[in-house]
């Protein structure tokens, strides 16, 4: 999921006051540089809150007091995007956005238009994550979100160096929950075909289990009946409905007799009054059973168009993709014409430009349509759902009525063929036709014993497709890659890792080590202090972001991070401003730590980030807000200080704001 913040607007309650506006990066490492109380955890909060966070945790005081928007102005797969919620409500958050589509001239003051589930289903759409729930059999868990997945896009200031948790927001235990749940969908070991798949099975499942338990009553009525076949047949022949003889040794035999016996043939007639109400009963099921054909044969027309859109989709979708690739340098190319001169005749001309502007609008239209089917993938899979469990209602509706028209025309048939003066035969051959009619519906080509065995076929071609074999090379796949970024970027920072193979645990959600001795893994919060806590935190998020990125837009990860103070464990407080003096200090547990030691540690960090940044190709988007300037990272070229809150300089609220309160 593309998504990159190019600017974060404050919008001030005094109306006569210019906004608050911090543009980001576009092309390097963003980080914004301060002393302490200047605003800058509240960055991270503020984009947290405007991207439909559930609790606010933008500080009180002035940040909120002399505020009444906060815009985020975003980039997205489908264009520039622009958001902005209103401040809290006392300490509560609102439900009040305003949201816009594509590139503005200017700043724009916000007005309410939008809620907070507008703004959800919004960014859903974006990450093109599945509508069904992440778990059939629990409908509690709901489905995976954006603001699930958002844990991945924030190491606050409590986390970066937490060795208790490792993503944000995990310390909770219900979002613990849900990330545990939604993580192997984030990162691609199962997809939302997948989730598709695993929701029919599940619905298949069900019925099979009430075909099986409904099978299972009745065979315990019939088996009691197919044991005293005999004595049906000598009953037959006490009410002179057979010859004399003995009852065929054969079972299959046997019954055959027996259902020949209950044939409209071997019965006399009936009151006409009596035939006819049970041929109006026969008719008005007739009537509902072609009804519920039609609807169960135009939901089955439905679902082969949906499964049949869905394959296109796909292939359209990869189409398109070439597409964009063919135009990709359009942007550079656009740049690089400064002048309307030919290079070759010098004549002025400016047919090369209108001919780039109709291919940009070309190229805007493949854009569009790109998200598009984006967008409707995950609904045509929620309706394809829908319909599979429609289709089980109905199949299970016709059956009982087929049942009920089998007991109707063998009614009719007894009605229209029996002797009304043999009463005892009567109940012979209703008592025995019930019980083949029965049989029938359990053993038949259409009972319920076939329709156990579709289901029982459908669901082994379901478990096929889903194919756990190969979730479970995924799972192993993507688990090698993370472990392979995290040593190497811990290494790269030249810090001392901990002993053993460094590992992804899905189900604690932490980095684990596993000794060589093949013994119990060591947690991430037994190794080192506060350096190799922080060192793990940066390498684990971003070796996250390394797997997602490689499934394009497929992705439903933000390709961004911020990253709240990494330094805080050199120079926790402003202490690094002592560092920059030469003084030395005390660490826990060390004495007159050389400030020139942290300092070159501090670079490390900075030296780390911009190598992953390059590694990404600049897909990922990395803020950094931390007491450390540039002496941290001179000489990194792709490290940008966009905001240095020092001195006499605005910090996040400007001092014009603070003059201007009442």
């Amino acid at each position: 999921m593309r998504l990159h913040i190019r600017r974060l607007v404050v919008w001030p309650n005094d109306p006569s006051l210019d906004p608050r506006s911090i543009k980001f990066s576009s092309d390097g490492i963003s980080v914004i540089s301060g002393w302490s109380s200047t605003g800058k955890s509240a960055v991270a909060a503020i984009i947290d809150y405007v991207l439909g966070s559930g609790r606010c945790a933008i500080p009180v005081g002035v940040i909120r007091d002399l505020a009444s928007w906060y815009e985020l102005e975003l980039e997205t797969a489908d264009g520039p995007l622009h958001l902005a919620r209103r401040r809290p409500d006392g300490r509560q958050v609102s439900d009040v956005y305003w949201t816009a589509e594509g590139e503005r001239s200017g700043l724009e003051l916000p007005y309410p238009k939008a809620t907070t589930d507008d703004v959800k289903r919004l960014l859903n759409r974006l990450s093109g994550l599945s509508d069904l729930t992440i778990d059939p059999e629990d409908t509690s868990a709901g489905r995976a979100s954006f603001r699930d997945i958002i844990s991945l896009n924030f190491l606050p200031q409590h986390v970066v160096a937490n060795p208790y948790t490792l993503f944000y927001k995990a310390d909770s235990s219900a979002h613990r929950d849900k990330l545990r749940r939604v993580l192997p969908l984030a990162l691609g070991i199962v997809t939302n075909k997948d989730l598709a798949r695993t929701h029919a099975l599940n619905l298949l499942g069900q019925e099979e289990r009430r075909v099986a338990a409904e099978l299972a009553a009745r065979r315990k009525g019939i088996e009691t009946w197919r044991a005293n076949a005999n004595g049906t047949f000598l009953r037959a022949q006490e009410l002179g409905l057979l010859p004399e003889g003995e009852p065929p040794t054969s079972l299959p035999l046997l019954l055959s007799v027996l259902r020949e016996l209950t044939g409209p043939s071997r019965l006399v007639s009936s009151a006409s009054g009596r035939v006819s109400a049970a041929t109006g009963r026969l008719e008005a099921l007739s009537a509902q059973e072609r009804t519920i054909a039609s609807r169960m044969a135009e939901r089955r027309r439905r679902l082969r168009r949906l499964r049949g859109l869905r394959r296109s989709a796909r292939d359209y979708r990869s189409a398109l993709d070439q597409q964009r690739e063919h135009v990709a340098g359009r942007g550079w190319f656009r740049e690089a014409i400064v002048s309307d001169d030919c290079i070759l005749c010098g004549s002025s001309s400016d047919q090369s430009r209108d001919m780039l502007n109709r291919l940009e609008e070309s190229a805007l239209d493949v854009e569009s349509l790109v998200g598009g089917t984006r967008d409707a993938l995950p609904m045509v899979d929620a309706e394809i759902a829908g319909l599979e469990r429609s289709l089980a209602d109905d199949e299970r509706e016709i059956t009982a009525v087929q049942q009920t028209m089998q007991a109707a025309e063998a009614a009719v048939g007894v009605e229209q063929g029996r002797d009304q003066t043999l009463e005892a035969v009567y109940r012979f051959l209703g008592g025995t036709e019930q019980a083949l009619t029965m049989l029938e519906a359990v053993d038949g080509e259409g009972g319920l014993e076939a329709r156990r065995r579709l289901l029982l076929d459908r669901m082994a071609e379901l478990r096929e497709e889903l194919d756990q074999d190969a979730l479970d090379r995924r799972r192993e796949e993507v688990s090698r890659k993370v472990s392979s970024y995290v040593s190497r970027f811990v290494e790269g920072m030249g810090v001392q890792g901990a002993d053993g193979y460094p590992f992804l645990d899905f189900n604690e959600l932490t980095l684990r080590f596993q000794r060589e001795d093949g013994g119990r893994a060591d947690s991430l919060w037994e190794i080192g202090g506060g350096e190799n806590w922080m060192a793990y935190h940066l390498a684990a998020l971003l070796a996250i972001h390394g797997v997602v990125m490689q499934r394009g837009e497929q992705s439903p990860v933000p390709t961004f991070l911020v990253i709240d103070q990494p330094t805080q464990v050199y120079f926790p407080n402003d202490s690094y401003e002592d560092a920059l003096q030469g003084r030395e200090r005390v660490r826990p547990g060390r004495t007159g730590v050389p400030p020139a030691d942290d300092m070159a540690r501090t670079r490390r960090i900075f030296a780390a980030l911009s190598r992953a940044y390059n590694s990404f190709d600049g897909q990922l988007q990395i803020i950094v807000v931390d007491h450390a300037d540039h002496n941290a990272w001179s000489g990194e070229d792709d490290v940008r200080e966009v905001q240095n809150w020092r001195d006499d300089r605005d910090f996040l609220i400007p001092e014009e704001w603070i003059a201007a309160a009442p």
